[in-house]
């Protein structure tokens, strides 16, 4: 079942989720880049069978991370039929149990290890809301570019946000960026891992 997707991931994940997959019957799909998402689950599709899709230009370790998150919503849906809530602590503990295994045979860094372990004590929506794993997997991504995450730009800085514009640091919350769009004089809220260029004054 995974050897459509097997080019994406860790050669040395492959064993392990062989044997993960010998009781789970979903489709598996390789999804075109979105940038709302990095994966998604859906419980039925017209063949009777959830489908899960990962994106294709995520690095070879996000590409798993997200694969199991996803499976682990499988595996809640079969026990739980939709009846609880889709990142509550059933699908933790299905997370937890499925993820665990791959990190104790250090299929992954240690670097992202050591993330993933701190990621696990309460585990979100996605990696992309934990600030600290986000950026370890973003190290292990294929192409380098020069941008910079917006927590890491100074009060009053201004960047660029893809094709949303000019901004300005204003103030630095605990959990959310907020931001000045220069042309609109309107007031924004940025997750601290979005990535911005930043703009030389």
């Amino acid at each position: 079942m995974i050897r459509k997707i097997s080019p994406y991931l860790p050669e040395k994940s492959i064993p392990l989720l062989n044997r993960v997959m010998a009781n789970i019957d979903t489709e598996l799909r390789v999804s075109k880049p979105r940038k709302s998402k990095l994966g998604d689950f859906r419980p039925l599709g017209t063949s009777g069978k959830s489908k899960i899709s990962i994106n294709a230009d995520l690095n070879e370790y996000s590409f798993l991370l997200t694969l199991l998150h996803e499976l682990a919503h499988h595996l809640c849906w079969v026990k739980h039929h939709g009846k609880v809530k889709p990142h509550g602590e059933e699908w933790k503990r299905e997370f937890e149990s499925i993820l665990k295994p791959f990190v104790l045979s250090n299929v992954f860094p240690v670097d992202v290890s050591e993330a993933t372990w701190n990621y696990l004590k309460n585990p979100k929506a996605s990696s992309c809301s934990d600030e600290n794993l986000y950026k370890t997997l973003r190290n292990y991504d294929f192409v380098k570019d020069d941008s910079v995450y917006v927590s890491d730009l100074a009060i009053g800085q201004q960047f660029e946000y893809i094709d949303k514009g000019l901004f300005e640091v204003l103030a630095k919350k605990r959990k959310r960026i907020l931001c000045l769009s220069i042309k609109k004089k309107k007031r924004y809220l940025f997750q601290p891992t979005v990535s911005v260029n930043l703009i030389h004054l």
